[in-house]
């Protein structure tokens, strides 16, 4: 009687895993595009990227999906892909944030952190967004298309530092350029910040040191050198003291 009962047990258990099956792959829950939904831009329309063929709602593999999303759409970051009951699957999806913008032949082109390019160049620079000098670079891009220059990297983690500190006390990033090993960053007050390329890091936690016990310092200098252990501290030029009147 007992291996009757396991008999029928496995039977009703086999019946209910054959019912799911041909549950999921029932035209009902064929799904056969994706909503792409710009979260951070509720007036833009929502977009349908079409599956082809279409795939069950229960089966689709919804990371092949966001990585089709993401290279459909280079200029946007995917925050998640969701299943909608009986057949949507629906893209949250932002735009990618810029950080600098980059001076090539064909203009000035807006990049983002991870180094993609993100919108059509100006010929004249974007405002408030600093500009990225670098040596060699080439002389056009499309959009969606990496930057994939060997000094974009420090650059970036440097940029995104700036970025998550709202500025260096008070002052914006201009532009950004290398002289030999040094990543320079100039500020909107003329002030030049010098870091080392290969140790970015390093250096900014020294500058936030610096900045924490000398919070005017940036307003009394020409340059700040922190690629050493001992930062430098370029003072400003005296003004010169016009001469009285014979």
């Amino acid at each position: 009687m007992l291996s009757v009962g396991i008999l029928f047990s496995a039977l009703l258990a086999g019946g209910v895993v054959t019912s799911l099956r041909a549950m999921a792959d029932a035209p009902a829950f064929q799904a056969r595009e994706v909503d792409v939904a710009w979260v951070d831009d509720l007036n833009r329309e929502r977009e349908r990227y079409r599956l082809t063929p279409p795939v069950s709602i229960f089966r689709i593999n919804l990371e092949g999906v966001q990585e089709a999303i993401a290279s459909r759409y280079p200029t946007a970051q995917v925050q998640a892909v969701r299943r909608v009951l009986p057949n949507r699957l629906v893209a949250e999806v932002v735009s990618k944030r810029v950080i600098a913008q980059i001076n090539a032949a064909g203009g000035f082109y807006p990049v983002g952190a991870e180094g993609t390019i993100l919108a059509e160049p100006r010929s004249s620079p974007w405002p408030d967004l600093p500009v990225l000098h670098l040596r060699m670079v080439q002389p056009r891009f499309a959009v969606g298309e990496p930057c994939d220059h060997p000094l974009f990297p420090p650059v970036s983690r440097l940029l995104s530092a700036v970025h998550r500190s709202r500025g260096l006390a008070g002052h914006a990033v201009r532009a950004v350029t290398f002289r030999g090993r040094t990543l320079v960053l100039a500020l909107d007050s003329g002030v030049e910040v010098w870091f080392d390329k290969d140790q970015v890091e390093e250096n900014w936690k020294r500058l936030g040191l610096l900045l924490t016990s000398s919070p005017k310092v940036l307003d009394e200098a020409a340059y700040l050198d922190v690629r050493f252990s001992q930062p430098t501290i370029g003072p400003k030029p005296e003004p010169k003291q016009k001469k009285g009147r014979r």
